[in-house]
Formats: C-alpha cells, sequence, structure tokens
C-alpha cells in the first residue's frame, strides 16, 4: 500500500526535495520534450518510473529516477574491489549457453550466470576504481568519488530506459498490456545504444537473470533480455564461433549499439 500511495503521489505531485528539470532529447528518431524528476526515496524499490501526466490542458511527460539505492550498491562494488582481485577466468562457449538458455535448462546455467555476474561487474567498474585508486591517495575521498561518477552513469542509464517506456507510452503502448515483454526488452536496449557503461546494463540483467531463477518468477523479462542480446551477437559479421560467453565483458560501446540496434528492430517489428 506505501508503494502504492508512493507512486500516486508522483502522478499527480512531486517531493519538495525533488530535483525538477525540463529537458528535450531524441531517442530513436523522434523528439521527445519531458520533465526529469531526481529524488531519494528509500520507501520504494524501484529506480526509475515513466508516466504521462495530465493537468488540465497540459500534458507532461515525466521521467522519475531514485537514487536511494545507488550509493548502496557503489559502496558494495568498491569495497568488493579493494578485497579481492576478479578478471575474467571460466566462460562457457556462448552458442553451448545460448541454447540451453532457448531450450528453457535454466537451472543448469546458475553457476555460470553467477560467474558472468562477477566478470561483468569487474568490467564494468574496475576500470573506474582503478583511474581513482591511481589519482586520490586518500581512500575515503576516492571511494566519495567512485560513488560519486557510478550515480551519474546510473541515472544517465535509468533516464534512457524510463525514455523509451515514455516513447511507448505516447505511442499507445502500455507497459502492463500483451506488448510488457516487448517495451521492457527495448527499454533496456536503448540503454545499450544511448546510455554510458553498456557492461552495468548486461551486468544488472545477468544479476536479474540468476535472481529470477532463483525465485522461480519472471521478474522484468531479464531472461528475454539475456536471450535476445545473444541471439543478436550471433547474427553479427563479426561474431566468431566458438566465442565464449564472457566476449560480453569486451563489447565496446560501439558494438554493443550495434547489437542492440537489430534487436531493437526485432522486437519493434514483433510488437
Amino acid at each position: 500500500m506505501k508503494y502504492l500511495i508512493a507512486v500516486v503521489c508522483l502522478f499527480f505531485s512531486l517531493p519538495v526535495s525533488a530535483s525538477v528539470q525540463t529537458k528535450r532529447a531524441e531517442i530513436w528518431g523522434r523528439p521527445i520534450e519531458y520533465q526529469r524528476v531526481v529524488l531519494k526515496n528509500n520507501k520504494v524499490d524501484y529506480d526509475g518510473k515513466s508516466f504521462v501526466v495530465k493537468q488540465g490542458e497540459e500534458t507532461i511527460n515525466r521521467v522519475v529516477i531514485n537514487t536511494a539505492f545507488f550509493e548502496k550498491e557503489a559502496d558494495a562494488i568498491w569495497k568488493n574491489f579493494e578485497r579481492k582481485k576478479g578478471g575474467i577466468h571460466h566462460s562457457p562457449d556462448l552458442m553451448t549457453f545460448l541454447n540451453r538458455l532457448q531450450s528453457g535448462d535454466h537451472h543448469s546455467l546458475l553457476a555460470d550466470l553467477l560467474e558472468l555476474k562477477e566478470q561483468l561487474e569487474w568490467a564494468a567498474w574496475h576500470p573506474l576504481y582503478e583511474e581513482i585508486r591511481r589519482g586520490e591517495e586518500n581512500e575515503t575521498k576516492a571511494r566519495k568519488t567512485f560513488v560519486r561518477r557510478f550515480r551519474e552513469t546510473r541515472m544517465k542509464t535509468v533516464e534512457w530506459h524510463e525514455l523509451s517506456h515514455l516513447l511507448d507510452e505516447m505511442g499507445g503502448i502500455k507497459k502492463e498490456e500483451r506488448e510488457a515483454q516487448a517495451t521492457e526488452v527495448k527499454a533496456f536496449l536503448t540503454e545499450l545504444v544511448y546510455g554510458d557503461n553498456p557492461q552495468d546494463s548486461f551486468w544488472q540483467v545477468v544479476a536479474t537473470v540468476a535472481s529470477e531463477i532463483r525465485k522461480g518468477e519472471n521478474i522484468d523479462y531479464s531472461l528475454n533480455k539475456l536471450q535476445g542480446v545473444l541471439e543478436a551477437v550471433c547474427q553479427m559479421p563479426w561474431y566468431v564461433q566458438g566465442e565464449k560467453v564472457c566476449f560480453l565483458c569486451y563489447l565496446s560501446k560501439e558494438r554493443s549499439a550495434e547489437v542492440a540496434l537489430w534487436a531493437y528492430r526485432n522486437y519493434s517489428h514483433q510488437s
């Protein structure tokens, strides 16, 4: 009930502590004007929401970014890097992994997913950690800088994700309707095209897939997101047979966008 009340309040009004900015962006070839709301509310469990709000004759496109959990997440990553070495070690064949994913043999993938999650965390954030650690001897200051940079990057990712949902809603596609899977997958692919850290987006998806398998529930179509990306990778002219699934850790921003564009067109055609 508290969650519902919080969402309803956001729809009609804004907390006094919220930062509000009117912005314009171009997404998938379409210009969009929207109101970006940044708040910090640990009483709700989301990091992003989007709404089309009617206020009399005025229509407001609203993207809400909740930063309440970013600091805790960034701090955990920092501490993880401080206490142990990481890197890319074991990794299964990408095509074998994809075939098992497509067959529904999900529980057998759990160990590989957890390993891939750690690898992607390392690929997404360890370069930034190393950069900051080299430039700042004071550990407290270095950690604060890492948390700030993490927050900035994650905010951009969430903003693009929610703009994709907003674009769909403006086109008459509701997240709660039968198109829910396609619109959620497209929002993830939008992160890969427009966001700054594709490995972080991959990491979040893999972490959620592992959680979905453990709990036996579909949280946000993350299985479909991961499967769609791996299928798209296999369609790329530069894909090499026998590639390992940890290949995602090394995928450049340009090639991540190329993969996402192929998958986005596929999902747009389906929906």
